[in-house]
């Protein structure tokens, strides 16, 4: 049976099982470990496997261990380790999911204590390992606590559980490392072949000599099984090549019939134009893919890295197309998966992500963009209404003295409005802005305008600030639950100009499947009119106005951030008490079907 951790800490097996979880603490043998270098981005970089007892027989776990990968400014924030066997210390380090497989990634607060294997076995009794001499660090700033007696001897526990034989020695430098020291040196590193091209890089066939073979990095957007044992990706990296096929956009019209006995024809989602190319995966490389397929662990949409793949001309001799074939190398060791949000630690995804959302704002600016094919769940489409008992107001007339006239009542009845208690725990910030009567606000004339030749037309809308009174009659969603909306992180979300704006509103049944994937955010409609000036005139004023509440508009309203009130009772009764404040007993009144209570609020909007 494997010894327990130190407190704070969990197994390397059990850190392994909880995936994108919080920040975790281990603690384990280093197995192997690279030496560090410099990253393809600013920081430096090292990888090493930790071990501890639980990695014995853990399943999908490496033998070795659990790999690390751990970034810093300086080389010297990065695991000082002399040697495999060395203990390393880790805390608040989190698992990152990179394609296919799990790793430890280091992020800011992360920090690292490593103990020598040779002085840790030479230590014999608590006296002289009381003694030890840590290496640390890590986090800038951070005060790295020594290990304790505990941690010291489960670390010496660990050591004699080991293999002595399992531990290797550091691995030669790279030529990334070495590239790095000469740079660092003031010297000029030498150019190192990059093998990675993208589409519009590739070289006609025709025109060189010999085979070409590239690394290639795409979105995938078709897979299919042939039946020639051979698998067909539709890749894309949104780079165009005069090579590839021309993909056209569908003519728009009906496909099929309302019954369903004719089936819609199949087209192509996108993207439209030379950028996609076909990779035929043969031998292992095609196996590995249809054992994906099963296990639906490959999607639309996904990126997929591809490692020396033969480019060639097809059958025909007209198009460009990509051969991965066996060569002895491990079973898929050629295909890697990758999701975009790993485009925050790797600049060819980014820079793919960065290439697709310019196709798309492209697209869409010509009317020409992609049809989404990664089962996106369906928005709310419920149809605000105003009640039915509710009439909409009648056209104004156009001429000048009606209007005069109903401007002067509407300033009349502001002006009584202003005379009514207003609500003292709902404040403006508009407070210089007079107060204006809901009819006001909703008189079409404002919109009037005349052309230089004096023909009349109507603005469609303008963008006006109004402070109003009011009295709140109705709200939706009718289940004050619904009140805060789920959204699907976009995909472009670890770029630098990620706007909000780009993600998805999703149905709250896919927010209850993939809590992690969503944030919430408020998302409701009030109805208000004018309040009664008297207990006569009450019920009488037919002039009924949709405020909508979105997102931080919400926050500043009900002073608190939306989250799944489905899920946060505690949350939800806040919320019913605030409102209770804002409108009264108008939610207990409508569940009862009874009529709504008079209830006034000044609001600036």
């Amino acid at each position: 049976m494997p010894s327990k951790p130190p407190d704070s800490f969990i197994s390397i097996a059990e850190a392994y099982g909880k995936r994108d979880s919080l920040p975790l603490n281990i603690i384990g043998v280093c197995s192997d470990f690279l030496p560090q270098a410099k990253s393809r981005g600013t920081d430096y970089t090292t990888k090493l496997h930790l071990w501890d007892e639980s990695c014995r027989g853990a399943p999908n776990l490496d033998p070795d261990g659990l790999l690390v990968r751990y970034f810093h400014k300086e080389t010297s924030g990065l695991p000082a380790i002399e040697n495999a066997g060395d203990i390393v210390l880790l805390h608040n380090i989190k698992l990152k999911n990179l394609g296919s497989s799990w790793l430890a990634m280091s992020n800011h607060d992360t920090t690292w204590t490593v103990v020598s294997m040779t002085v840790l076995i030479g230590s014999a009794d608590a006296e002289s390992l009381a003694k030890i001499e840590c290496r640390s660090g890590g986090k800038v700033g951070a005060i790295v606590p020594k290990p304790d007696l505990q941690q010291l001897k489960y670390a010496q526990s660990m050591l004699y559980m080991k293999n002595p034989d399992s531990l290797r020695a550091s691995a030669k430098r790279t030529s990334l490392d070495v590239a790095g020291t000469i740079a660092s040196g003031g010297g000029v590193a030498p150019s190192v072949r990059e093998k990675f091209k993208l589409f519009k890089e590739l070289c006609d066939p025709q025109s060189i000599r010999g085979n070409q073979f590239a690394d290639l990095l795409g979105e995938v957007r078709k897979v299919y099984d042939s039946a020639n044992n051979v698998v067909e990706v539709q890749l894309t990296d949104y780079t165009e090549h005069r090579l590839l096929r021309e993909y056209t956009k569908p003519e728009t019209g009906k496909d099929g019939d309302k019954f369903g006995y004719i089936k819609p024809k199949e087209f192509w989602h996108g993207p439209y134009g030379r950028m996609v190319m076909t990779i035929m995966a043969w031998d292992e490389h095609g196996s590995y893919v249809r054992q994906l397929m099963r296990g639906q662990q490959i999607e639309l949409g996904m990126y997929m890295k591809l490692k020396n793949v033969q480019i060639k001309m097809d059958k025909n001799g007209g198009q460009l197309e990509g051969h991965l074939r066996g060569s002895g190398s491990s079973f898929g060791s050629g295909i890697s998966l990758h999701r975009p949000r790993e485009a925050e630690f790797d600049d060819k995804i980014k820079a793919l992500l960065q290439r697709k959302r310019e196709y798309k704002l492209n697209s869409q600016a010509e009317g020409t963009g992609m049809h989404q094919v990664d089962g996106s769940a369906e928005k709310r489409k419920a149809d605000v209404q105003a009640p039915d008992d509710v009439q909409k107001p009648a056209k104004k007339s156009k001429k000048a003295k009606k209007r005069e006239r109903e401007r002067r009542e509407a300033e009349a009845a502001a002006a009584e409005v202003a005379k009514l208690p207003a609500n003292q725990h709902v404040k403006t910030q508009a407070i210089d802005i007079p107060l204006s009567s809901i009819a006001s606000i909703l008189d079409l004339e404002s919109l009037a305008r005349k052309t230089p030749a004096g023909n009349p037309y109507y603005l469609p809308f303008q963008n006006n600030k109004y402070k109003a009174k009011v009295e709140v009659i109705d709200f939706f969603p009718d289940n004050i639950e619904d009140f805060a909306t789920p959204y699907r992180l976009s995909e472009y979300s670890v770029l630098e100009d990620y706007d909000s704006a780009d993600d998805e509103e999703v149905s709250f049944e896919f927010a209850a499947t993939n809590p992690k994937a969503v944030w919430w955010s408020w998302h409701f409609v009030l109805f208000v009119r004018d309040p009664p000036r008297s207990s006569a005139e009450k019920g009488d004023n037919k002039d009924i106005m949709l405020l909508q509440v979105h997102s931080k508009e919400g926050d500043h309203l009900l002073r608190a951030e939306a989250c799944d009130l489905r899920k946060e009772p505690q949350e939800l009764a806040k919320l019913k008490e605030k409102l209770f404040v804002l409108w009264g007993d108008l939610a207990e009144r409508k569940i009862a079907g009874g009529r709504h209570e008079d209830m006034q609020i000044e609001a600036g909007t």
